[in-house]
């Protein structure tokens, strides 16, 4: 799930085990398209006083295979494991004209065609679509983000169908 965290920093994904024993992790990046993850970047674990510097990246079936500066062997790779991290904001690619980072949505107003505000961007996850959390007075509704559903979406607001929302009669 994406999201913006305390000190600006954004989160990019979840360390899920060691690969090999020289060091290797599968990172699990939470928008498996993007191109953020690369040498030079500074990852920072989430919950601890705790960077780590990529090394090198190469693509896997499953997400990533990343090398960290000082992480040399499986034993150290493993200590990794189950780690969420995070870059600044800064480090992330600037977005095109009209594009935005699911991040910028998130607490934003949700409404349907007709203005009825409904509640606001909890936050997202990538499932077989992103699917949206969205916050309301008296409960939570999870959207995909697909046509016909989200008719619009940006940092400005979101405007849903109505049938988003309602359950079919």
């Amino acid at each position: 799930m994406q999201e913006t965290l305390k000190d600006g920093l954004i989160s990019l994904g979840v360390i899920t085990r060691a690969h090999g024993l020289s060091g290797e992790v599968l990172f699990r990046p939470y928008n498996p398209e993007s191109d953020t993850v690369r040498p030079g970047l500074v990852l920072h674990v989430q919950g601890k006083a705790t960077s780590l510097v990529v090394k090198g990246v190469r693509a896997a079936r499953k997400g990533l295979l990343v090398r960290f500066e000082g992480i040399e062997d499986r034993t150290a790779a493993e200590a990794l494991s189950g780690l969420h991290v995070a870059c600044q904001r800064s480090d992330l690619p600037p977005v095109k004209e009209g594009e935005f980072y699911f991040v910028d949505v998130i607490g934003v107003r949700c409404t349907l065609e007709d203005g009825q505000e409904i509640g606001r961007v909890k936050s997202v996850f990538k499932a077989a679509t992103d699917v949206l959390v969205i916050e309301g007075p008296s409960q939570e509704f999870l959207v995909p983000v697909v046509e016909g559903m989200v008719l619009k979406i940006g940092p400005e607001g979101v405007v849903l169908d109505r049938s988003a929302v309602e359950p079919p009669v």
